[in-house]
């Protein structure tokens, strides 16, 4: 379904005052109820995200914001009209304009949560590019903040190896071909190294609740 920002604001603000391990399941959950590709496909992108950040060797403190941010990544899809996440042809230069806003709307709603202000800026670069055509601010290099380039390179495996409404989708090695080649351009090399090294000889999907890495 899709939320209004006030409705998706309460819920959220709800979630983040239990301050209990629990909460992260509860998010997930939520998630993965909203009947929409962003809540499985945020689950999933957190799952690829923490195994990327432990080949890292990433501090746990680290991966427990990256967890959380990783969830919360797409929040602002939420906001969009089903008849667009959906859409099985070409989407129109207005469509794409305002799929691409989810990263500000995302951004701005987790600085309105006490406890979620501090993964706003981890959700609102998670679409910029490693070479400076990304979006909404084309940051580049090392001016992206870390945990959004990790989510990057999770959030495109994700999205490659799903099926969407306008096409099937890719098989595990097609996905890492496809990294292999854009790597320097896309996404942060050593990231995605990282990540390449993490799911080897791997071809399933994974999720990820309450800290724990599980097959889906």
């Amino acid at each position: 379904m899709m939320y209004s920002e006030n409705s998706l604001l309460e819920i959220l603000k709800a979630i983040s005052v239990k301050d209990t391990p629990g909460s992260i399941e509860e998010l997930a959950l939520f998630l993965s109820k909203t009947e929409s590709i962003a809540g499985i496909h945020s689950i999933r992108v957190s799952g690829y995200a923490v195994i990327t950040a432990r080949e890292m060797g990433l501090p746990e403190e680290l991966i427990a914001s990256l967890h959380v941010s990783s969830l919360l990544h797409d929040i602002g899809k939420l906001l969009i009209p089903h008849g667009i996440l959906y859409k099985t042809g070409s989407l129109s230069e207005e469509e794409t304009a305002l799929i691409q806003q989810h990263p500000l709307q995302g951004s701005s709603m987790l600085n309105k949560i006490e406890r979620y202000r501090q993964y706003s800026d981890i959700v609102l670069y998670h679409h910029e590019f490693f070479n400076g055509q990304g979006y909404p601010h084309r940051l580049s290099g090392s001016d992206i903040p870390l945990l959004s380039r990790i989510i990057a390179v999770a959030d495109a495996y994700e999205a490659m190896t799903s099926d969407r409404p306008y096409r099937k989708g890719f098989s595990h090695r097609e996905a890492v071909n496809r990294f292999r080649i854009s790597r320097h351009i896309q996404w942060d090399p050593d990231i995605t190294d990282s990540f390449l090294r993490a799911i080897k000889g791997f071809s399933g999907s994974i999720g990820i609740i309450s800290g724990t890495i599980d097959q889906l």
